[in-house]
């Protein structure tokens, strides 16, 4: 009976146990499935909007981001000679050009960047700016601030210093921020159109004869010892040394924005060359332009001089991007330079081949992508020479970022343009910027006013060509 008895109660605690305990663990579950679903509709609304966006942009014919970056991108490009337009091309894919992250924020920093990456180069751009001339007596450092915009673009121009774009791995670095073969694609492609649209990885004439070379840097951009003045000033150009009277001429194409005094200029011409792209040359002797004149690249403008506070005959030369400095030896092409470093060899097994100038083919590799082998179009151009995805099989291509096959079938495709319209030059490079269909109407020849794209192609292609001949190609 007592055996009975205690079964019972057993039993009694257990369905009372039960009883309590499953409507628990139903509410538990309950809301873990809601939670989850909650998440889940959150990330994927957050991944469908990204991709949209994504999707979006590359649609626009403008590229645009948040002006307040600008400065510090080219700042950081400065600093650790790392290309602005791929800082600003992560900045975007990563977090939508976010300014700021907190505890509510679903991104780490203003990149997202891995915390290894973080832990192994972080930078605090306050801290480097009060050490880079030397420890201060009163020096308090400050730690890098993980939510601090400026701090984060300085950690991820540190984490790309060194590295050689011309191989892969610029590519794998960015993958190890990303994690993601899509993003790493896009930010490629971002990096191109901020540097083709405003105006980064652009060449442009060396304003002085070929005989005054780099040898005639007197002095770099950045931060120097005045001459004058005898302490650290910031050089927002260069300076090259060269006897009175020397030539000086247009970089680019443009529109003389001044031209006249400018107190520690002495003289000063600015040209607009569009795109928010300027070109200062200052301390010239005679000034052979006026504000408003229209100017062609290489054309004379001034002499140099020794006007305004100089030491000796130079010309000082700048170039600013939407009003920022920038350092000119990232877009000048100084006389005997190599075009294209390791890809001139081909080019010139492609010139000898089919029988093209090797000239020419540099010139249209650089208008076509600035040399960059990753460079890809929104509308799928890619390559060095920017060719059509229509086209690669007709011209051998398989892969068409891979240097040889894109020099050589882009090759292939100017002599058949060239033999088509027997070597006529303007038809020629219609014929590759149009197509071998709308060549006439393209130029204008045709009673049309023309395709403005394909006739500004024609006449820098030209430019460029007439430049590397010069330079001895």
């Amino acid at each position: 009976m007592r055996k009975i008895q205690k079964k019972r109660v057993v039993k009694l605690i257990s369905i009372g146990c039960l009883s309590i305990v499953v409507p628990v663990v139903m509410v538990v579950f309950a809301t873990i499935i809601l939670v989850f679903g909650f998440l889940m509709v959150t990330t994927g609304n957050f991944m469908s909007l990204f991709g949209v966006q994504a999707e979006a942009k590359e649609q626009q014919h403008e590229i645009e981001f948040p002006e307040e970056f600008y400065p510090l991108y080219v700042e950081a490009q400065r600093e650790f000679r790392v290309n602005w337009g791929l800082l600003a091309a992560l900045h975007f894919v990563q977090t939508d050009f976010a300014s700021s992250t907190g505890w509510l924020s679903r991104y780490r920093d203003v990149y997202n960047l891995p915390n290894h990456i973080w832990d192994n180069y972080q930078m605090s751009r306050e801290d480097y700016w009060l050490t880079k001339y030397g420890i201060p007596e009163d020096y308090v450092p400050v730690p890098p601030n993980r939510n601090k915009a400026e701090d984060i673009i300085y950690t991820v121009a540190n984490y790309f210093k060194g590295v050689n774009f011309d191989d892969e791995e610029w590519e794998e670095k960015i993958y190890e921020i990303t994690r993601s073969f899509e993003k790493t694609h896009m930010v490629k492609t971002y990096t191109w159109l901020y540097n083709t649209i405003y105006g980064s990885g652009g060449v442009y004439r060396w304003p002085l004869p070929p005989e005054y070379d780099l040898d005639y840097l007197t002095s770099p951009y950045g931060d120097r010892i005045h001459p004058v003045y005898g302490t650290v000033i910031f050089h927002s150009g260069i300076d090259l040394g060269a006897p009175f009277g020397t030539p000086i001429f247009a970089i680019e194409d443009g529109i003389v924005s001044y031209s006249g005094s400018a107190s520690g200029y002495g003289t000063l011409i600015i040209i607009d060359h569009g795109d928010g792209v300027e070109s200062w040359y200052g301390h010239s002797q005679a000034l052979f332009v006026s504000t408003g004149d229209t100017v062609m690249a290489g054309q004379l403008i001034a002499e140099v001089g020794s006007e305004g506070t100089s030491t000796g005959a130079h010309l000082h030369i700048e170039i600013r991007i939407n009003g920022n400095t920038v350092d000119p030896l990232l877009y000048l092409v100084p006389p005997g330079q190599a075009v294209g470093g390791d890809y001139m060899e081909i080019v010139m097994m492609a010139a000898e081949m089919y029988g093209v100038d090797a000239a020419l083919i540099a010139a249209m590799i650089q208008q076509e992508s600035g040399w960059n082998p990753n460079a890809r179009s929104p509308m799928g151009a890619s390559g060095l020479m920017q060719i059509m995805p229509f086209n690669w099989a007709s011209l051998g291509i398989t892969d068409p970022f891979d240097p040889y096959q894109n020099i050589m079938g882009g090759t292939r495709y100017i002599k058949s343009c060239y033999d088509r319209y027997l070597g006529d030059l303007p038809r020629t490079l219609a014929c590759y910027n149009a197509g071998p269909n709308a060549v006439e109407r393209a130029l204008g020849y045709d009673g049309s006013s023309g395709y403005r794209e394909t006739l500004d192609y024609v006449r820098k292609v030209s430019s460029y060509y007439e430049q590397y001949k010069r330079q001895g190609l």
